[in-house]
């Protein structure tokens, strides 16, 4: 989103996503990705010692709140700082055209090439927030070998159990994809950019007609220590997801987001405090 009900269409061809998030940098080359690690740096700096001078001015109730928000600082601070050690080597431009991208026969190639990119993004520090769709909440895609006699859409409304698995196993396979390579980068200390990712991962519904209860969630990587994993959590009493969403970005350094989305509900607002380490 850019902004309150502005959705970000998109993209499905991996060339114009490469345009978009290497394009963007002077020539394509380390010393640009360097410049705006430095000016990322120096925007912190300039939080820092704003909050420092705030909290001299505040109440004591208040003091808190801006501790818990220039320990968010510090923390994205920490993780820039791993990441000026990893060499960035953008990667080429891939060649292929966007009729070919949306042809079925290449979903997989695609998926390939797009996670590709979300990880040498993050990698080089162009950007710390990225999104990975595959395919839609109307998705007409037919996956060789997974289901070529239905689309996907008509799979998850009316097919077996069997064939919705494999579609699931296809699409979790592509998050270990994702997974393995975040961990493949290694930040000279002992950590990966895994370690220092939050990686989530949900569907579009639970079960067939798009309902949305009980909603799965995957959570991987560090996250910066916020979220207890190796675990799996069954949340009673139903909590509606967007407190899940809440406590990401709360997570992600902005402690004072309660809710996401216009619900008021008791059980749509907070954070979860189930899934905190």
């Amino acid at each position: 989103y850019a902004g309150a009900n502005q959705p970000i269409p998109s993209e499905d061809h991996p060339a114009a996503v490469f345009d978009q998030v290497f394009g963007k940098l002077p020539g394509q080359d380390p010393a640009a990705i360097a410049r705006v690690r430095r000016r990322r740096g120096s925007v912190l700096d300039f939080l820092k010692s704003q909050i420092s001078v705030v909290r001299q001015e505040v109440g004591a109730s208040d003091r808190p709140k801006l501790d818990e928000h220039l320990a968010g600082i510090e923390s994205i601070e920490k993780s820039l700082a791993a990441l000026s050690q990893v060499e960035c080597k953008v990667p080429t431009r891939s060649t292929i055209t966007r009729a070919a991208a949306l042809q079925d026969a290449n979903f997989p190639a695609v998926c390939e090439l797009q996670t590709g990119l979300l990880v040498l993004a993050l990698q080089c520090g162009v950007t710390r927030v990225a999104t990975l769709r595959l395919s839609n909440t109307d998705g007409q895609v037919r996956i060789p070998g997974v289901n070529e006699g239905y689309v996907l859409h008509t799979v998850m409304h009316e097919r077996p159990t069997a064939e919705r698995i494999r579609i699931n196993d296809f699409f979790m396979a592509r998050l270990a994809k994702l997974l393995q390579g975040l961990d493949a980068v290694t930040l000279g200390d002992g950590r990966t950019l895994l370690d220092e990712t939050l990686v989530v991962c949900s569907s579009e519904m639970a079960v067939g007609n798009h309902k949305n209860g009980p909603m799965p969630f995957f959570i991987a990587g560090g996250g910066g220590g916020h979220f207890a994993l190796n675990r799996w959590v069954n949340l009673a009493n139903a909590p509606r997801h967007t407190r899940l969403l809440a406590s990401i970005v709360q997570a992600m350094g902005v402690p004072n987001v309660k809710s996401v989305g216009e619900f008021t509900e008791p059980d749509s607002v907070g954070p979860l405090e189930e899934v905190r380490a």
